[in-house]
């Protein structure tokens, strides 16, 4: 399995198909639930593949689960960026609460 991690580091297609099939469908079903538009999904998604394309080539994607990781912090995170975009107040904490246990 390595061996398409490699592939896909040298810039062979059909290295970089494989691992665009193996982790499309789950990828788009995370931005569709995150973003409740499949548009803008489908945007998601080729901006995360495009972006994850630079780091197989140079190397700081060294094994398939490192690259389905990344892959997914990169979807949420640009998911993320674009709901507070639409929602500013999305992600804010709300004013004097304070969420860490304690004892």
């Amino acid at each position: 399995m390595a061996e398409i991690i490699d592939n896909a580091r040298k810039g062979i297609p059909e290295a970089m198909r494989t691992l665009y099939d193996q982790n499309k469908d789950r990828i788009m079903f995370l931005c569709q639930a995150l973003l409740l538009d499949e548009n803008a999904a489908c945007n998601a998604v080729s901006h995360v593949f495009k972006a994850m394309w630079e780091l197989v080539v140079s190397g700081q994607v060294i094994s398939e689960q490192d690259f389905q990781d990344t892959v997914t912090k990169k979807a949420v995170n640009y998911c993320k960026a674009q709901t507070v975009k639409k929602y500013p107040k999305a992600f804010r904490v709300p004013a004097n609460r304070n969420f860490m246990n304690t004892p």
